[in-house]
């Protein structure tokens, strides 16, 4: 039995899994966290095995031969490129189908406010610039910069993640108080980021290019209603080739014609 393992470490990853398996598709199904698999904890699919953990090269590699995969879908998040890199690299090491789903990057609007960056540091020292209060709607695994950047100056850091009990363990551990974290589930309206703003005198905004089902264009929009600079970090560049996919569509399509 031909077996497809999805890495869907995103919204497109379970949007993915809920079309694909009432299709027949044999499926193993990978998260990071064990908020990823309680999502999909109701859906009670015999077709499908839900795995946790990280994936370095290695394991996908014991997957692919443990369970004789055929084809990985790799549908995780845009700035996961640790991941993508070991997927790629196992799947072409075991002669096995790559495919990549990517959100489309978000379009900005043409605005001074607006400053592009290409990484976490360039970003962290763009943000002290400023000179003010750091919003920061980045996620929790690239803190260090910006915080140790904020402590060097005496800058106030709040940080946007989600109300996961992992994610307030790494503020803790980054040295952040309660009154620096805003655990919210996203993403949220224009309003609701600009009173986020508002409220916690935020003097710059820090977001990434998760593209519109991370909710970057809301914060953006929220930012600039209220003239507050955004620094916008673009994303990593990866070399998919062929295998790049932006329409669900069509890679729905690649997957049932071409191997069930």
């Amino acid at each position: 039995m031909e077996l497809l393992l999805l890495i869907a470490g995103t919204t497109e990853g379970r949007e993915l899994f809920n079309r694909l398996k009432g299709t027949g598709v044999q499926m193993a199904v990978s998260f990071l966290t064990d908020y990823g698999i309680e999502l999909l904890m109701s859906a009670n699919d015999s077709n499908t095995e839900l795995l946790k953990g990280p994936l370095d090269k290695q394991r996908l590699i014991n997957l692919i031969q443990g369970k004789k995969i055929t084809k990985i879908i790799d549908a995780s998040h845009p700035f996961a490129v640790e991941i993508s890199k070991n997927a790629m690299e196992a799947a072409r090491d075991r002669g096995v189908d790559y495919l990549r789903f990517e959100r489309p990057p978000l379009i900005l609007p043409e605005n001074q406010l607006i400053k592009r960056v290409r990484g976490f540091q360039e970003a962290a020292e763009e943000a002290v610039r400023c000179g003010k209060a750091i919003f920061l709607t980045i996620g929790v695994r690239n803190l260090e910069p910006f915080v140790s950047h904020a402590k060097k100056h005496g800058i106030e850091v709040i940080v946007r993640i989600l109300p996961m009990e992992s994610s307030l363990k790494i503020c803790r551990e980054k040295g952040l108080k309660p009154s620096q974290i805003i655990a919210l589930q996203g993403p949220g309206s224009r309003e609701l980021n600009k009173e986020l703003l508002k409220s916690f005198c935020a003097g710059v905004l820090v977001t990434k290019d998760s593209g519109t089902a991370g909710g970057a264009a809301a914060k953006i929009e929220a930012a600039v209603d209220l003239n507050i600079p955004v620094i916008f970090i673009e994303r990593p560049h990866l070399d998919y080739g062929e295998n790049l996919y932006c329409q669900m569509d069509d890679l729905i399509r690649e997957v049932l014609n071409n191997t069930w």
